[in-house]
């Protein structure tokens, strides 16, 4: 058994030392599958030798293996956890094999088993234990040094090695097919990493579902699968690339992240061409793709994380929508220029998708959020800097989105910044926010008037808001309410003189 080199091998072993040297006629060997025994070697005597699974938790067999003790069961008659195969059987040994399994031997005599028996029985398995653990740490450290731990698929280590072995006239043509995950860091940043590992793991998935089985995919860096396609002309890479994306789409399939994979492809037709010039041009091509699609992909990623915010909290289109409304009529009335006016309408729709990484139950708590609680609601606007950091189209908008619940007297969250330490476009939109929180309401808030909410603005000037800004915005809503009523009456005028 020590030289054993699988663990088919160490079943045979204990068969015949069963049969050989135990001189045990009736035996079963039950090797442990998810979540049942399965049949491995039994002997010609065991009546339905077709029964070759059993649950886990039944007979004598589930009770071995639950306890992790011998049972020795002198009259099968009298023992009600028993369920012989046949009526004959009157005496058995149950052995653990560790936590793989159980052997089993019966006898169709009533006490057929010795002390000696046992213990010759016990002394087998306990080398049949260590043979079957030591083949499955083998295999356990074999797999962990040639695949990537997180995907499944081969690393990049076991990759580079079998690209020496492929690259050789009998493989030709051979191809090359390399694919990096779009938006990776962007996902991390927003979903969490376990998200990120979902995506990666799902496109692995449907990789190697789309490849033959002499194909070798792998790992090659954090975000990018490269596929080994041996005896595989250009058009037939393409066929499998064609599987690849179709695959993907059925995954993206109901998620709220969009999957956005850029590919390259190259293929080796003849020996005098270098491998190593293969692999860059297939590079090369991935990274083409890439810039070609990563603005697409950022967009989506941003479109999806709004639809999560308006699905999983009290935020609605229209609140995104007024806001982004006085946001630009409010930029106009304090002669912002045109790219700073841009940035503050970006940052009413995007200042709280920060919250998506919020649970639920506290965005919508009706009542008054505990301490924890509101520990958590602190940490969005963290969330959302990191993706706009490391997104062009946002890098503007990040010390915004970070600071727009700070306040003026250094009270605010998250790193207490007083007055003008407060970055300009996050004084701003804190104004715009609350003033449209208190007109449209929250479960745990009654709506105010805009008059009502106007005088709490006035009253948290030079607390909670930059003072100069407050009187603006105020200012700034009653030309507003000023434009309305003169509207309507010039209406008024107009219908009365038709």
């Amino acid at each position: 058994m020590e030289k054993s080199k699988s663990e088919e091998e160490v079943y045979h072993l204990i068969v015949e030392a069963a049969k050989k040297i135990l001189e045990f006629d009736i035996y079963s060997l039950d090797i442990v599958e998810g979540n049942k025994f399965v049949v491995k070697a039994i002997s010609e005597k065991v009546a339905s030798p077709e029964i070759m699974e059993a649950p886990l938790n039944e007979g004598i067999a589930g009770k071995t293996f639950r306890t992790g003790k011998t049972i020795v069961v002198k009259d099968i008659a009298n023992e009600p956890e028993a369920k012989p195969r046949s009526k004959e059987y009157r005496s058995a040994i149950s052995i653990p094999i560790g936590n793989i399994g159980v052997f089993q031997t019966i006898s169709t005599k009533r006490n057929a088993f010795s002390k000696e028996d046992v213990e010759l029985a016990e002394l087998l398995i306990f080398h049949a234990t260590e043979a079957i653990e030591r083949i499955r740490s083998e295999a356990k450290i074999k797999y962990l040094i040639f695949h990537d731990h997180l995907t499944g698929v081969y690393n990049r280590a076991f990759f580079e090695e079998e690209l020496k072995r492929f690259d050789a006239e009998s493989h030709l043509p051979l191809s090359i097919i390399m694919g990096d995950v779009n938006g990776l860091k962007l996902v991390n940043d927003a979903f969490g990493h376990t998200e990120g590992d979902r995506l990666l793991k799902t496109v692995a998935t449907s990789i190697i579902s789309s490849c033959r089985p002499q194909d070798i995919v792998a790992r090659w860096g954090g975000d990018e699968f490269i596929i080994l396609l041996p005896r595989a002309g250009y058009m037939l890479a393409e066929r499998i690339l064609k599987r690849i994306k179709m695959n993907l789409e059925k995954s993206d399939e109901g998620s709220y992240i969009p999957i956005s994979v850029a590919f390259g492809i190259a293929t080796k037709e003849n020996a005098d061409q270098n491998i190593q010039e293969i692999l860059k041009k297939v590079e090369e091509q991935m990274y083409k793709n890439k810039l070609l699609k990563s603005m697409s992909t950022r967009n989506s990623i941003i479109t999806s994380l709004e639809k999560m915010l308006l699905e999983k909290s009290n935020e609605t289109e229209e609140h995104a929508r007024r806001m982004r409304k006085i946001a630009y009529e409010f930029g106009k009335y304090i002669n912002l220029t045109d790219s700073e006016i841009n940035d503050l309408v970006l940052l009413a729709a995007l200042h709280d998708i920060g919250k998506i990484s919020v649970p639920e139950s506290i965005l919508k708590k009706p009542g008054p959020l505990t301490v924890e609680e509101w520990e958590k609601i602190k940490e969005h606007p963290e969330t959302v800097y990191r993706i706009a950091l490391n997104s062009p189209d946002l890098v503007t908008i990040a010390d915004g989105i970070l600071y727009h619940h700070e306040w003026w007297n250094g009270s605010g969250y998250p790193r207490g910044l007083k007055e003008e330490e407060i970055p300009f476009i996050a004084r701003v939109i804190s104004i715009i926010d609350a003033y449209d929180v208190m007109t449209s309401g929250r479960p745990y808030k009654k709506r105010l008037s805009k008059d009502k909410a106007l005088e709490e603005i006035k009253k948290s000037s030079g607390i909670q808001f930059d003072p100069r800004l407050a009187r603006l915005f105020m200012k700034f809503m009653q030309s507003l309410k000023d434009f309305e009523e003169s509207d309507r009456n010039s209406d008024k005028d107009k219908s009365y003189h038709e």
